[in-house]
């Protein structure tokens, strides 16, 4: 009886364990990150298209449901236009609402299996659920393009915008490895766990590659961080940026989880934090390089999908 009961118990811990584990894949760039991404779209669209720009912060403004906007000055001191303060919440509002009814998982994602060269025939995939970022974004572009939504339909659709369109350039929201170790897929790297050096802890794959851009949410430091990307990331330097397929995007991000992330299937894994081997020499650079430009990309595209809105 007592045996049957420990068993009970920690089968129920590793049922909340997965669960916790499934619940944090929604995050992508981690909060700044999604800051960083509307910060570039807010600057890029200002030189382009100022009165474009202080319409979507109208907007923004305008979307009553979600108190952040009020707080916002507090929240997010800027030394100059404070219009910029709407895009940074907006960006990271999807993530701020978990646990509430605004929140919506399987939208932050889309989970393209990946079977690596050589694995069984027993590893099976699974499918991409059909509910998720890439059908999302064309829904929120619809709204905002609609002569009948409401005023809080669109700002709501505007903060999803922001937020779907930063999630799909990062490479494990399109991406689930399966292989011997992952037989019902990695969770986009959630379950997959790496050591960035010899005297760091175990990190899931996706929470690193979240983290690897910008850790502060202080908004001075985003926007200066911001000026120094586009200045050394500018349009010019991204052949692809003009490329406004979806679909694109999605298999841009793909690619990059084969080839940078899981590199090609030789990553290797660890399904425990404590049994994490240190990633290979060069990783941590070439993740960074990757990362930012996918910033920089989502940040670009952003501010053109709103230039052609308004």
């Amino acid at each position: 009886m007592a045996f049957t009961i420990r068993v009970l118990v920690l089968r129920l811990v590793s049922i909340c364990i997965y669960v916790a584990i499934l619940s944090g894949s929604v995050f992508s760039w981690n909060r700044p990150g999604h800051m960083l991404v509307a910060a570039v779209a807010y600057a890029d669209l200002m030189q382009r298209d100022a009165v474009a720009a202080k319409t979507v912060a109208e907007i923004l403004w305008g979307f009553e449901n979600a108190k952040l906007y009020r707080q916002a000055e507090s929240q997010y001191p800027l030394e100059q236009d404070p219009r910029l303060r709407y895009f940074m919440a907006a960006a990271r509002w999807p993530d701020d609402v978990r646990g509430t009814s605004e929140h919506r998982d399987t939208w932050h994602y889309i989970n393209i299996p990946f079977k690596p060269n050589g694995q069984p025939p027993w590893v099976r995939t699974k499918p991409a659920k059909p509910v998720n970022v890439n059908g999302m974004i064309r829904e929120q572009i619809a709204i905002l393009r609609s002569t009948t939504a409401t005023a809080i339909d669109k700002g709501r659709a505007m903060c999803w915008l922001f937020h779907l369109v930063g999630d799909i350039h990062q490479p494990l929201h399109t991406s689930a490895l399966f292989t011997t170790n992952f037989p019902n897929g990695d969770l986009g790297g959630n379950l997959f766990f790496v050591r960035p050096g010899q005297q760091e802890r175990g990190i899931n794959l996706h929470k690193y590659w979240d983290d690897s851009v910008i850790g502060t949410d202080r908004a001075n430091a985003i926007k200066n961080y911001g000026i120094i990307l586009r200045r050394n990331i500018p349009r010019s330097s991204l052949p692809s940026v003009g490329m406004s397929d979806i679909n694109i995007w999605q298999r841009e991000s793909y690619d990059l989880a084969v080839s940078a992330v899981y590199l090609q299937g030789d990553l290797t894994p660890s399904t425990t934090q404590g049994r994490a081997l240190v990633v290979p020499e060069g990783y941590n650079e070439n993740m960074k390089t990757v990362a930012e430009k996918r910033i920089m990309l989502a940040g670009y595209r952003l501010s053109d999908i709103l230039a052609q809105i308004y």
